[in-house]
């Protein structure tokens, strides 16, 4: 059977997991209940494995299997096209950033992820700020109920 891509990602994401357990193929066939030739083909991407057989492997694992979905290379390709042909102004005021940065004044603050790629010119797509807040730092904090300590209404960011 000719590897596909799926059949490929899954059979190097289980032996990736099993590795980082130090499992031999044997033990994570057992655990599965599945036959050792089994792993092995499946790790190869010779074989692609049932989902039932794949959530066995990586239960035996303590992991899960997630699925997610994301635009075609080529449509990702035309998105960037897109966006580079449009002015870096135009995609700031959309994400609001000046009135953003205005109420974080009493804050040190760092523009990260895409929104600084952004900001740099790339043409990344962006569809929320990403800014880390050092909640410890700010003047409103230590100056308002000293240091360690936040003013009553006012909650820390959570993360």
């Amino acid at each position: 059977m000719p590897s596909t891509r799926l059949v490929t990602l899954i059979g190097t994401a289980v032996r990736h997991q099993r590795h980082r357990r130090e499992l031999s193929q044997r033990q994570l066939a057992q655990l599965a209940e599945v036959s050792q030739a089994a792993v092995a083909r499946i790790e190869r991407g010779e074989r692609a494995p049932t989902i039932p057989v794949l959530e066995r492997l990586l239960a035996a694992m303590d992991v899960q299997l997630v699925v997610a979905v994301e635009p075609l290379d080529a449509h990702l390709d035309a998105r960037i096209d897109d966006l580079a042909a449009r002015p870096i102004a135009e995609r700031i005021n959309e994400l609001d950033l000046d009135r953003t940065l205005d109420r974080l004044t009493d804050f040190p603050q760092v523009i990260t992820g895409c929104t600084a790629a952004l900001l740099q010119g790339a043409p990344v797509p962006v569809d929320a700020l990403e800014i880390a807040v050092r909640w410890q730092d700010s003047k409103r904090c230590c100056a308002a109920t000293g240091p360690g300590s936040r003013p009553a209404g006012v909650d820390p960011p959570a993360g």
